[in-house]
């Protein structure tokens, strides 16, 4: 939605862009499984990344509350509604409100990242985790801010080297999903908080390992420049390339 400041009043334009800031400061800190779309309808939307679940979060343009001076009131559309139930919800809150059904419905997609039906899917969340860890980031704004220059150069030019490896051998695997999730990991580096970002690298690796030809790749992948490309980016990342275990 294209939002024209000068055809609101000044205070109510402010109100509407603190309020965009405020939520996309919360949803840097989960975009490894949220995402910010780009509604026609909507002033802030984000979806779950998965996108076979359908789950969104909705906000459109705020109004006043006739009732309390000063005070906005936001349409929020969301889906699910709740934990109980797989139903879309509407409600009318204040900017607080908002915000508190936003951390919950950030939740819910959280808490069901976590459930494995399957070994196959215990052994991904093991391997992701794994990865994480070894890509362990020390930073202490890396809830916040993405990486410098530098670095999403140097993750950037790693990635890239494991897409070609992926493509080389398409015919080979069936590795088309994987390249796919490659390339978006690229195009939003820069849009990304660096634990964002390593969390989707870590996502990749796992789902690349637990494949049948998975080591064979890992082993393509860490072989061709990794570590001298990631000590520029993660430091952790040095210890787990040269030291495999």
């Amino acid at each position: 939605m294209q939002i024209n400041s000068k055809a609101l009043p000044l205070a109510h334009a402010k109100e509407v862009e603190d309020f965009i800031k405020q939520f996309r400061s919360i949803q840097k800190s989960y975009s490894d499984f949220t995402i910010i779309s780009e509604p026609e309808k909507f002033i802030f939307e984000v979806k779950d990344r998965d996108e076979t679940s359908g789950y969104y979060f909705r906000i459109s343009m705020p109004v006043k509350d006739p009732s309390k001076s000063g005070n906005y009131i936001y349409t929020i559309t969301l889906y699910p509604s709740n934990t109980n139930s797989l139903k879309e919800s509407q409600i009318t809150p204040d900017r607080m409100g908002a915000i508190e059904y936003f951390h919950k419905w950030i939740n819910i997609i959280e808490e069901h990242n976590k459930i494995s039906f399957t070994e196959e899917n215990q052994f991904e969340k093991q391997y992701e985790k794994e990865f994480f860890d070894d890509f362990q980031i020390i930073d202490e704004d890396a809830d916040s801010m993405a990486f410098d220059l530098p670095r999403q150069l140097a993750i950037d030019n790693f990635l890239n080297s494991v897409q070609v490896i992926l493509e080389s051998n398409r015919e080979k695997y069936d590795t088309s999903a994987l390249i796919e999730e490659t390339k978006e990991i690229r195009s939003e580096i820069t849009s990304s908080t660096k634990k964002g970002t390593i969390k989707r690298i870590s996502k990749l690796f796992s789902k690349i390992r637990i494949k049948k030809f998975g080591l064979e790749l890992l082993k393509d992948i860490f072989k061709d420049g990794a570590k001298e490309v990631l000590k520029i980016a993660f430091e952790a990342a040095i210890r787990y390339v040269s030291n495999p275990s």
